[in-house]
């Protein structure tokens, strides 16, 4: 693929701030994947990303334990989220508290892009992808329609999703259901 990295964000940022989607992804309250699990890591969303504040706020109704990120020194951690006041970092909402340090299900992965393969294109700080190598949590990047693409150039620390969450459908690299 000849067009880099940074091209490619600056691309999906202009596209998605021009043509706003909007699908709340309650749909994923259906899969086993977020059904059976008891700690699910989400995200509060910047202004153009796919929007998750329904979605969270019906996990914390359904009595799971939803983790938000936070960025210390360069790391991502994730904190529990029971509903509240966030701080303002930058261009970050974050939540107030201690790191959780137990074993996450289910993560739901920020991603500007994703190809067939599970590669991510993130927002270029690698927090994600650094935090990924040490969970066996199923991921789920969360994305509009048209932000799946055929390829997208990687790196050999770049970390692949498990599955894609698009409008109105999951797809699923792992299993049968659907494939990338």
């Amino acid at each position: 693929m000849s067009q880099s990295k940074s091209d490619l964000r600056n691309q999906v940022r202009m596209t998605r701030k021009n043509n706003p989607v909007n699908t709340d992804f309650d749909y994923l309250l259906d899969i086993p994947e977020i059904g059976n699990s008891e700690v699910i890591a989400s995200y509060y969303p910047t202004e153009f990303e796919p929007n998750l504040l329904k979605l969270n706020s019906e996990l914390l109704f359904r009595k799971k334990i939803l983790l938000l990120p936070r960025i210390i020194n360069s790391q991502i951690e994730f904190v529990k989220f029971e509903g509240g006041e966030l701080n303002r970092n930058g261009i970050f909402q974050e939540p107030i508290g201690l790191p959780f340090f137990g074993e996450i299900n289910t993560i739901l992965v920020p991603a500007l892009a994703v190809d067939r393969n599970g590669y991510r294109l993130g927002q270029g700080g690698g927090y994600y992808d650094r935090f990924l190598t040490s969970t066996n949590a199923y991921r789920i990047a969360v994305i509009n329609d048209s932000e799946f693409l055929k390829s997208l150039p990687f790196e050999w620390h770049d970390q692949k999703v498990d599955a894609v969450a698009l409008s109105g459908r999951l797809v699923d690299r792992k299993s049968t259901r659907l494939n990338l």
